[in-house]
């Protein structure tokens, strides 16, 4: 769809750098267009096998967001049919986890759903070959290095697992972590996500892991379920750190022209590795921020529907409304960005829309209907339940208040600079829109926690700029395309050119610097390393997994509490290890596990109990009512228990 808006011939995603349904003028012949169908139908029909055996659903999901990339590339752009298929999803789960405790049956049924969408799409696919499957050499060359990226990270944790004959899991096991589990353990449960049993108002990340987790768990022994939950959540925050890569690289890359081959690829690299640096999957898998890997595939499917305005705006703003479908459920305050580009959007090419008639117009509505279904019968009543929920503390890293503008009037000013040789109106109007939808959130959230003892500025607004704050480098990197605009540069000149924009993107990476993953422990490890923390181990998570220390440091502890924990029995261990932060982080999974509701006993003791101290751990027999059995290797631990705690049932086990 052409636009009608004078002057908005800027290049953008899908223009010269990726035709839109093909990746080049060379077409492969039916045999090749007939084993590439055939090698997705084989791997459909395995990956269904595997499922129905109680293995992992990673290859069924891959399989279907694969096939109906390959079938929306017959319309749209790669970059486009990507996160219009990745928002997709994301929203349908959304919906369906609503839906599905109302139908009774187990959350494994719901994979049916990608199982019979890949199989209609393998179809439509074969119909649609000679378009969907078009490509060229360096396109297929830099799709494969782009792909490649996450490959080499998501492969590092299980080799590494192999290697080292060790859990492998501890990077994944510290702060909110722990509590995202139980969260994903409900909805696998309840069948689904029921308000009425558990409510959770920013649900995504833990339904994407609740479908990792269901097969194959009703055949798992209790003893070995919290094993079989970390490893199936592993897959899952592995591979939505691999989307985020991937749909970055595309973004980044298809904003230059294919005849810039070196720019385009060497800087749809960078983007596809920044989202496996320390800047989001280090501060994710720390900090427990799960949420932030679906709503950072989320933030990026709006820029690229943004920047894919100006040749498709009616389903640009269909996929902005599925986008923020998928957002309120990941977290509501972000449905911000996707609503105003989608407005931007609508208004700014009002002509496509007001055109719109009949079957058309029912397929552009229908998203918008979803996203103001999901907004006025889920989001409305979550907010109202949990009102004071956004004025909570919570651990962060250092993001200043400063830094949001930073955010943005970096890349603002550096269009601003090249608009002066470059069309670049569509990402200038972008970059204010994002801009006045982070105003606006962060100061509803400071607004929230007026009155707390922390000030206005805490942890919500901290974790709604820095979403927001992932698109900057992004935008940036691909602002470095008016560098080949500016008229009378040398070819090292542009070179320099493209250096600096990456340069400058690294730069507001380092606002939030590198820091040192190694849990600091009174005994082993009392002082962590300082920060900035340049070290690889640092800057990378899965260099840093790798390793024996570092991310892996409580492996050994990990290892001892999959051991211990059992449904079925009250558990914690007292000296258990020499180092009370390893008693203290197992004691933090056992106190936790057992729960129903967030504030119910014993969780408060998951964070302040004293494991070495009787008193403590008396008070926690008690409060837990009684039945609590205590591991240990101290041979003075039970009189000491004997002495502090007559009249209490607890059994003290010395191994």
């Amino acid at each position: 769809m052409t636009s009608r808006v004078a002057g908005a011939a800027q290049p953008h995603v899908g223009d010269e750098g990726e035709p839109a349904g093909t990746f080049g003028d060379p077409e492969p012949s039916n045999a090749r267009h007939g084993v590439v169908v055939g090698i997705l139908g084989a791997a459909l029909v395995g990956a269904c096998g595997v499922v129905v055996a109680g293995g992992s659903p990673a290859a069924l999901l891959l399989t279907a967001v694969v096939t109906t990339t390959l079938v929306l590339r017959s319309w749209l752009s790669t970059t486009l049919a990507l996160a219009a298929v990745l928002s997709g999803a994301f929203a349908l789960l959304a919906v369906s986890m609503r839906l599905w405790p109302v139908l009774g049956a187990s959350l494994t049924t719901m994979l049916t759903v990608p199982a019979v969408v890949a199989a209609i799409g393998l179809v439509v696919l074969w119909r649609r070959r000679a378009t969907a499957l078009a490509v060229s050499g360096s396109q297929l060359a830099l799709g494969a290095g782009l792909a490649a990226v996450s490959v080499l990270q998501v492969v590092t944790v299980p080799l590494a697992r192999w290697l080292s004959d060790s859990p492998k899991l501890a990077w994944m096991m510290r702060n909110d972590n722990t509590w995202n589990l139980v969260s994903s353990r409900f909805l696998v449960e309840d069948g689904g996500l029921d308000p009425s049993s558990h409510r959770n108002p920013a649900p995504l990340a833990n339904e994407v892991v609740a479908l990792f987790a269901a097969p194959g768990r009703s055949g798992v022994g209790r003893g070995d379920l919290l094993a079989h939950d970390l490893y199936r959540a592993s897959e899952a925050l592995l591979l939505m750190v691999g989307a985020t890569s991937l749909l970055a690289g595309l973004l980044v890359a298809s904003a230059f022209p294919a005849s810039r081959v070196w720019s385009r690829a060497v800087l749809g690299l960078v983007a596809a590795v920044i989202p496996w640096t320390w800047s989001l999957a280090g501060l994710v898998f720390v900090y427990g921020f799960w949420n932030s890997l679906p709503a950072a595939i989320l933030v990026l499917a709006a820029w690229v529907a943004w920047t894919s305005s100006e040749r498709r705006p009616v389903v640009s703003s269909g996929v902005l409304a599925i986008v923020g479908t998928g957002l309120l459920a990941a977290w509501a305050p972000l449905v911000l960005l996707p609503a105003g580009l989608g407005l931007a959007v609508v208004v700014w090419r009002r002509r496509a829309h007001l055109d719109l008639r009949g079957v058309a117009l029912v397929a552009w509505v229908t998203p918008l209907a979803v996203l103001l279904a999901y907004l006025g019968l889920v989001t409305r009543s979550d907010i109202t339940a949990a009102s004071d929920a956004l004025a909570a503390e919570g651990l962060f890293p250092a993001y200043g208040e400063n830094l949001p503008p930073v955010y943005w009037f970096v890349p603002l000013g550096v269009l601003l600079v090249l608009s002066v040789w470059s069309p670049v109106r569509l990402d200038l109007v972008g970059t204010v829109v994002v801009g006045l939808a982070g105003a606006i959130g962060i100061l509803y959230l400071m607004h929230q926690r007026a009155g707390s003892a922390g000030g206005p500025w805490g942890y919500y607004p901290q974790k709604f700029g820095w979403t927001l704050s992932f698109l900057a480098p992004m935008v940036l990197l691909m602002s470095a395309r008016g560098a080949f605009a500016v008229p009378g540069l040398r070819r090292t000149q542009r070179g320099s050119l493209v250096v600096g924009t990456a340069l400058l993107a690294g730069v507001l990476l380092m606002q939030i610097p590198p820091a040192d993953p190694r849990p600091v422990s009174s005994v082993d490890y009392p002082i962590a390393h300082r920060t900035p923390d340049y070290r690889l181990s640092s800057a990378l998570p899965a260099v840093s997994i790798a390793l024996p220390d570092r991310s892996s440091a409580l492996d050994p502890a990990v290892r001892e509490l999959l051991k211990l924990e059992d449904p079925a029995r009250k558990v914690i261990v007292s000296r258990w290890f020499d180092d009370p932060g390893d008693n203290a982080f197992v004691n933090f999974w056992l106190l936790q596990l057992p729960v129903d509701k967030d504030d119910e006993l014993p969780r408060p003791y998951a964070y302040g109990l004293d494991s070495f101290d009787p008193v403590g751990l008396c008070d926690l027999v008690r409060d837990w009512g009684g039945g609590v059995e205590i591991y240990t290797h101290s041979d003075t631990l039970e009189s000491e228990m004997a002495k502090t705690c007559k009249g209490q049932d607890f059994t003290v086990r010395l191994r």
